[in-house]
């Protein structure tokens, strides 16, 4: 029987008994009470996050963290045309407890194509925290994240092929961005056009219209695991900020390498620290693919992050053009995004690389 919820407020005494069973089987003698509190609203865009703490028959605490599909009707159309619910559950089912990272323990996955929903139940990582991408993360904590990011993108390093379940960008969904990306044009200027310049305008739509060629140049050549919404609220660090885990597996894509670099370096960090890391974030980087045993020339690895720069619009032009617009933390969040990632745009010439 399937457990996905229509929405939170569903969760009642008979599904957490199930839940639990499914979970844990008949640890601590089932469960004896529970409360559910929703949490992350305005962090997630693309779900509803719960805590759900359950009290045992033995008296003992067990804590899970929830999430479901987004009560969103833009985003989780957008969650089901790219198959967001459906790749993150295959993530879990498939590859979390091999990949080359810590992220938290999945005892339950499940997408219900019937009725459009999904649920995950996982591991609470309580104690570790988020950073406000907003604000934006700090040096340490780029640096930590650049840490955690090489072994993902080295384990399957021209290995993709071992994730069957792992799409490309010939996917026929992200051939499909081409399109979106002309269709929330204009929605997107509506929203956050007085944040771009009249230069950066005129770049935006020299990127749409070079949009469909994404498909091939993404595809050629070295192919690596890619998060490809590595960003900082996608990642856990513990209390002192020595560890990271990594959440959110819903974008997942066999990509050339650069994305999630580019990603994290060029919309997550204030312009002025990313002016002044940039080089070292990337001297990083590729000191972290050469202890694995990778070479991989610079001039190579800067082309691909330009060209991942000029993609990555459609976060900003695709994102913000469906994004609740009455949420003013999603509206933040999105502007935000969008004017760091076009001052990258500018400061690496990112559309020379669109030949």
């Amino acid at each position: 029987m399937s457990l996905t919820l229509k929405n939170l407020a569903a969760v009642d005494r008979s599904w957490v008994d199930q839940c639990f069973k499914r979970c844990l089987g008949d640890e601590g003698g089932g469960v004896e009470s529970f409360t559910l509190q929703q949490i992350g609203e305005g962090v997630g865009q693309l779900g509803e996050f719960g805590l759900l703490e359950v009290k045992t028959q033995d008296g003992d605490a067990r804590s899970f963290f929830l999430k479901i599909q987004t009560s969103s009707e833009d985003f989780h159309q957008l969650c089901l045309d790219y198959q967001y619910y459906e790749r993150e559950v295959n993530f879990y089912q498939c590859s979390a407890k091999d990949v080359a990272c810590r992220t938290p323990h999945p005892y339950y996955v499940e997408f219900n194509r019937e009725q459009s929903q999904v649920l995950l139940v996982l591991e609470f990582m309580a104690g570790w925290h988020t950073p406000d991408q907003i604000i934006g993360a700090s040096r340490h904590q780029i640096e930590k994240a650049i840490d955690a990011l090489i072994p993902i993108n080295t384990q399957y390093w021209n290995r993709t092929d071992e994730l069957p379940w792992l799409p490309n960008s010939k996917a026929p969904f992200m051939v499909k961005l081409a399109d979106d990306m002309v269709a929330n044009r204009q929605k997107f200027l509506d929203r956050f056009g007085h944040l771009l310049t009249v230069s950066q305008q005129q770049k935006l739509d020299q990127i749409i219209a070079y949009y469909p060629k994404f498909a091939d140049i993404f595809t050629q050549g070295t192919q690596t695991l890619t998060h490809w919404d590595y960003r900082v609220e996608n990642i856990f660090y513990s209390a002192d900020e020595s560890e990271v885990a990594v959440i959110d597996w819903q974008l997942g894509l066999a990509h050339k390498p650069g994305w999630d670099l580019a990603y994290l370096l060029t919309t997550n960090i204030d312009v002025a620290l990313r002016r002044e890391i940039f080089e070292a974030s990337v001297v990083q980087y590729q000191a972290g693919l050469c202890a694995a045993g990778i070479a991989y020339e610079t001039d190579k690895l800067m082309k691909n992050m330009r060209q991942a720069m000029c993609a990555i619009t459609c976060f900003s032009v695709v994102g913000g053009g469906n994004c609740d617009f009455e949420n003013e933390r999603s509206v933040m969040l999105f502007a935000k995004l969008t004017e760091r990632l076009f001052a990258a745009i500018d400061d690496y010439d990112a559309t020379a690389a669109l030949v």
